[in-house]
């Protein structure tokens, strides 16, 4: 199998790039994020990508699940019914985009604050 034929090494490659910005092959990925979406089309493979950062979570997901506090549940299971097709800037300016993140957020606070330990469905 050749460098070309190995999902794996290519999504493990951008996940990296994506977490340390100061990495040197950053600068030769432009957008790493991007390029994580083309190989999950490309391949049509599922990955999942651990992230705190809640823009990049609702931008790169096809759904997000945010844990709650200890003892860790699947608090919320947010399906991300955003166009396969995305771009950073039009993407991240839709109103969809937009009410999906507050719905993650909204998620996270109420984890931060231990207000459940259920599964609660999405409601956006």
């Amino acid at each position: 199998m050749g460098e070309d034929d190995d999902p794996v090494g290519e999504v493990h490659r951008l996940v990296d790039v994506v977490g340390d910005e100061d990495d040197r092959d950053a600068e030769l990925i432009p957008d790493p994020q991007n390029e994580i979406l083309e190989v999950r089309e490309r391949y049509d493979v599922t990955i999942v990508f651990v992230t705190h950062d809640i823009d990049e979570s609702v931008y790169l997901a096809e759904r997000v699940l945010v844990l709650s506090s200890s003892p860790t549940v699947v608090q919320c299971d947010l399906p991300i019914d955003l166009p396969a097709e995305r771009d950073q800037l039009s993407t991240r300016s839709m109103t969809r985009f937009t009410e999906l993140r507050a719905e993650v957020y909204e998620q996270v606070q109420i984890a931060k604050t231990n207000r459940t330990g259920s599964v609660s469905p999405a409601r956006v």
